[in-house]
């Protein structure tokens, strides 16, 4: 049965006595026979449903998932305060006022959002897609007790200038003068790259009541660039995994003695200049996150360039020409048929990956000391089904 009873304090007696007599039986709802304990519904019964009223079968009801948001819905969140996690998309409805809601978690879909107004008692906030740079946040503090995570971008709005956490995941790139310009008030900042390039890591220190800084698989600065301790006085935790070889070095040497005064000190996998070539200047990256290319063939493309470009590396050890030669043609011809086998499973390959697959082949072919690199390049079109 549901026993919820912590979220008592918010609930009117009506609602305890009807939550506190909830069984495991079955009531119809939206023509479709739910659980009375059912605790997460989707549009498939949203949709269905002859009036929102209906949903007051479901006392357990603490998440709703939807694609096809209206106002009534919106409405009939913020008057049941047993509801506390959203995950919203609407096409239709420009606005979108959760403030007499009781919800802790809202996972918002910003495309065609203008308004977006929050209540108190919201913890995190996910905002995903890309929503128009007129976008207004407005939530209690300005954001001072609030989580927000973007994915692929910072998220262009207007709105929680006090925000006191940022998570930002996915990224190709992150610009820290532009983080450190729009919330100045950052307490607790996580960036995950995609593997990412980081621009104005000094703006870093900008940041003045940070506290927590954590991030993974981030490139593009130098051991000059990170700022010093006596920069981030309020630093505590300092987490860096995945990040280049000397700046690695770098910040161990520099933030020791603050580690050993108590600072939370992280800093693993350094790459070398070799990894960032096989994986940050990956040709097939951009294949990650593309409409009609899975993640798994995005991945399988990206394996077939880092042994391409593997390979191509140990010809130039090959004092033989004839030798060097056939293993270049056995390369050439492994590469080929990963792409083959993709393209006979999915036919994803357009115009726009058929040159992306011969334009990797030929950025590697011209790093190496082969004498004619012709005949592998026929070679190339001769084995192609794409």
């Amino acid at each position: 049965s549901c026993t919820r009873t912590e979220q008592g304090k918010y609930l009117g007696g009506a609602y305890v006595a009807r939550r506190q007599s909830v069984s495991s039986e079955q009531v119809i709802v939206g023509g479709q026979a739910l659980r009375q304990t059912t605790n997460r519904i989707g549009d498939d019964i949203l949709q269905a449903l002859g009036d929102l009223s209906e949903l007051d079968q479901l006392p357990c009801l603490t998440t709703i998932e939807t694609r096809q948001g209206s106002a009534a819905l919106a409405a009939y969140i913020n008057r049941n305060p047993i509801i506390n996690e959203v995950q919203w998309q609407s096409s239709t409805e420009s606005e979108f006022d959760l403030r007499n809601s009781n919800v802790s978690r809202l996972v918002v879909h910003g495309a065609g959002l203008r308004s977006l107004r929050l209540n108190e008692g919201l913890s995190t906030l996910i905002l995903n897609g890309a929503p128009s740079s007129a976008l207004r946040i407005d939530a209690p503090h300005a954001g001072r007790f609030l989580r927000l995570l973007c994915s692929g971008a910072l998220a262009p709005f207007h709105g929680l200038d006090q925000l006191a956490r940022l998570s930002l995941s996915a990224m190709p790139a992150v610009d820290f003068d532009v983080v450190a310009q729009r919330f100045p008030a950052l307490t607790d900042l996580t960036v995950w790259g995609k593997p990412g390039l980081a621009s104005n890591v000094t703006s870093i220190a900008r940041l003045d009541r940070l506290r927590s800084f954590t991030a993974y698989e981030l490139f593009g600065y130098g051991p000059d660039d990170f700022p010093a301790p006596a920069q981030l006085p309020a630093l505590s935790s300092l987490c860096l995994t995945s990040l280049p070889l000397d700046a690695a070095k770098a910040i161990k040497a520099s933030y020791k003695k603050a580690a050993a005064l108590g600072l939370d000190l992280s800093v693993t996998r350094p790459r070398k200049p070799e990894w960032l070539a096989e994986n940050l200047h990956n040709a097939f990256r951009d294949w990650d996150g593309r409409a009609h290319i899975s993640a798994a063939y995005a991945k399988k493309a990206a394996q077939a360039y880092k042994k391409l470009l593997a390979t191509a590396r140990t010809l130039d050890g090959v004092s033989d020409a004839e030798t060097a030669q056939a293993m270049a043609q056995e390369m050439v011809t492994a590469y080929v048929s990963v792409f083959n086998q993709i393209e006979r499973r999915s036919s994803i390959i357009e115009t726009v990956e058929r040159d992306e697959i011969y334009v990797a082949l030929e950025q590697v072919l011209t790093q190496t000391q082969l004498p004619d690199v012709a005949p592998l390049y026929a070679l190339f079109d001769r084995l192609r089904d794409f």
